[in-house]
């Protein structure tokens, strides 16, 4: 059985997926188990902005790695499935880290 429909068993609806910023927050969003597949699959496009601004969401003056020099475009995200967690505070949602 695959991650997915192992997650529709169990009532999973959706899933958060996230990266840690520079400042050790978690930035995400949350996907369709259609979309989770599909990220599952190949990776999914995730804002390279989170390496780019502080706590407060503001820029980073002199960020190199990105900035509206750049465009802030989207990074390559890989899932790590080993990171996968039912949000008991949130009925039929789960979680996973990306790289």
């Amino acid at each position: 059985m695959d991650l997915v429909s192992e997650l529709e068993g169990r009532g999973i609806e959706r899933c958060k997926i996230g990266g840690v910023d520079i400042d050790g927050i978690i930035r995400g969003k949350y996907v369709s188990l259609e979309k989770l597949r599909s990220a599952l699959a190949g990776g999914f496009g995730f804002c390279d902005v989170i390496f780019g601004w502080d706590m407060a969401d503001n820029l980073y003056d002199a960020a190199s790695v990105t900035g509206w020099h750049r465009g802030f475009p989207d990074a390559h995200a890989v899932l790590d499935t080993d990171t996968v967690r039912d949000l008991p505070w949130e009925p039929g949602v789960a979680f996973m880290l990306c790289d």
